[in-house]
């Protein structure tokens, strides 16, 4: 064994093919903790299996669980606006392309974020004495096993593929183009587009449409023709009782979507998409500028939740979930400003 070559001896192809395979463990960590049961409570996850992906996500990443969900709430709640913390019709395509990561991080910065946004997230021990802490020391470790384990070459190649991966696909791809370019499913007041009919590569956030259009739904394909390789994985995670759909009847109905749009998902006053073979292209803002520029600001359209007013997923003015059915004075006192503030980040004024 040399440094040169690491414990393991892997050819480049295979460094290739592992890097691939460990970028996806990243990928099902992000849409299936971060995103589905973290900042939507679309699902529950088991508490072993939610720290695995959370100690992944560490190791990977750096990326710390309060910031990434409070960034994302923030950007469901202001789509397509000024303070929208990603938006390529406010800052233009190539920024989000070129430094969409360099947002991201600016807008978890931001104390009034978290503390507006970050509601419910970890704030165990070790997410206070290490996560959250010492975020970079996780993809530090990771390149020093990286190296140690496929040597200089290969483990340089692999570490270099996992950095970059995130923030490629996530902060520009999904931030970027999944509301610039791609088709529609939903004429949402917002600039989302499907990237793919076939959400694999990104874990499933290819199709970014249909999930504006229910982001409490933790399947994201509607249509027919459409594939969620994240939502195959909740059901086999459901199956061994290690994950559980809260909303079951969130799921979008895959025979209404064949119309073009899921008419209980679709916001009052909106048409639906004609049916047909998906158009792609760049988004005009006539397309979306109708609406109020937020998917938080429509009612909620699930069964049952009618009768209770205009209850959200995740309002402007408090980002926790409102139970469905709740009445007016409960809904008020789950939105009190007296309510348990979340967790800061160490050295952050709590």
């Amino acid at each position: 064994m040399t440094l040169w070559a690491g414990l393991l001896t892997t050819h480049f192809w295979s460094a290739v093919l592992i890097a691939l395979v460990l970028t996806h463990g990243t990928i099902v960590a992000v849409t299936l903790y971060l995103h589905r049961h973290q900042a939507h409570r679309a699902l529950d996850l088991h508490p072993v299996l939610a720290h695995v992906f959370r100690f992944w996500l560490w190791l990977t990443t750096g990326m710390v669980t309060l910031e990434w969900v409070a960034v994302h709430r923030k950007h469901h709640a202001r789509c397509e606006t000024a303070e929208d913390p990603h938006s390529p019709q406010f800052l233009g395509i190539k920024r989000l392309l070129a430094g969409g990561v360099l947002l991201y991080s600016k807008a978890s910065r931001d104390d009034a974020t978290l503390q507006r946004y970050g509601q419910g997230t970890p704030s165990d021990r070790i997410e206070r004495l290490l996560y959250s802490r010492y975020p970079v020391a996780g993809v530090l470790l990771l390149g020093l096993l990286d190296i140690l384990l496929f040597g200089v070459r290969n483990g340089g190649l692999i570490y270099g593929i996992q950095m970059a991966w995130i923030p490629l696909w996530g902060a520009g791809v999904v931030n970027g183009l999944g509301h610039f370019w791609g088709y529609r499913n939903f004429a949402l007041p917002n600039a989302s587009t499907n990237l793919v009919p076939w959400g694999v590569l990104i874990g499933g956030e290819e199709l970014h449409n249909n999930h504006h259009a229910a982001p409490w739904s933790p399947k994201l394909s509607a249509a027919p023709f459409e594939f969620d390789i994240g939502w195959s994985y909740i059901r086999m995670l459901a199956a061994l009782g290690l994950a559980r759909v809260r909303n079951p009847d969130a799921i979008p109905p895959r025979e209404l979507a064949e119309a073009g749009c899921d008419a209980g998902m679709r916001p009052p006053g909106v048409p639906p998409i004609p049916r047909g073979i998906p158009r792609y292209g760049r988004v005009p803002g006539a397309a979306w500028r109708a609406g109020s520029g937020s998917t938080a600001d429509r009612p909620d359209p699930r069964p049952g939740s009618a009768a209770a007013g205009t209850t959200r997923p995740f309002s402007d003015e408090d980002p926790r979930p409102v139970r469905a059915g709740a009445s007016a004075p409960l809904r008020a006192l789950e939105c009190a400003p007296g309510a348990p503030a979340p967790p800061t980040r160490p050295g952050h004024p709590g």
